[in-house]
């Protein structure tokens, strides 16, 4: 095929695409499907957030080696609650384990431990298969006021959501 006939084959094809188009019914079923793949999903941060007065000893067990959570980072509470990108420091003050998967760190109070982000459902139906992706097996708060600890799909489900972009783990 030379030159001159691959043009005419693709003015013939963008007329005919330009035709199909123009009706309403094709319109409406490019529409949805492309609504269909923009608003399935958003991408949620999950948080450690301690509002005592005391500090707070954080451990979480992540399904598996080589940090599938991410490092983890430490903000502040306001610069959690603020809508702008949160500014993060790599939390220097924990221990691992990386070859079991453990983490341990301390919160001081106000602090905000940024855990990990990732793509979240809106809709109930899926949310259970968005906890068997989740990557904390088990993650245990030990504070002056108490403990919590929760494994499996609990430590999923222990994160309430905030709002469309923050699920938070609030220990007070």
């Amino acid at each position: 095929m030379n030159r001159r006939e691959v043009q005419n084959n693709h003015q013939r094809g963008l007329r005919w695409l330009a035709q199909v188009v123009k009706t309403p019914l094709t319109m409406a079923i490019i529409l949805a499907f492309l609504l269909l793949l923009s608003g399935c999903s958003r991408l949620t941060l999950f948080a450690v957030v301690n509002m005592s007065d005391k500090p707070l000893e954080v451990r979480y067990l992540m399904n598996g080696p080589n940090w599938p959570c991410g490092k983890p980072t430490i903000t502040t509470i306001s610069q959690l609650d603020a809508d702008k990108p949160l500014q993060q420091e790599p939390a220097l003050r924990y221990y691992d384990d990386p070859a079991g998967g453990m983490v341990e760190l301390t919160l001081k109070p106000d602090e905000v431990l940024a855990l990990t982000s990732m793509r979240s459902v809106e809709n109930e139906q899926q949310e259970s298969s968005e906890a068997g992706r989740f990557c904390v097996k088990e993650i245990e708060l030990v504070g002056a006021h108490g403990e919590m600890k929760f494994q499996g799909t609990q430590a999923y489900q222990a994160f309430r959501v905030e709002s469309w972009k923050t699920r938070k783990l609030t220990y007070r």
